[in-house]
């Protein structure tokens, strides 16, 4: 269940006792939970670009939220009916 009020991502994921529940379980997350030790698509520095490794990367690391994110709203629009 989802913290009360608007909340920082970091802050959620800790309150929310998500973080406990998952344990050491490799998890992925969007950019908003820096330093939570959550698995990030990779950014490359401004300067630099990206690289095809880390363009790869960055697909693959995408399509899985995609899915994950379309199971949240699926779970949304059956909570309300």
């Amino acid at each position: 269940m989802p913290p009360p009020g608007n909340r920082n991502d970091c802050k959620a994921w800790e309150e929310s006792g998500a973080k406990a529940a998952v344990g050491n379980t490799m998890t992925i997350a969007d950019g908003g939970y820096p330093c939570t030790g959550l698995v990030m698509a990779p950014q490359a520095p401004q300067w630099r670009g990206v690289t095809h490794l880390e363009a790869g990367a960055q697909q693959s690391h995408k399509q899985v939220r995609a899915r994950v994110e379309h199971v949240f709203a699926r779970m949304k629009t059956a909570q309300r009916s």
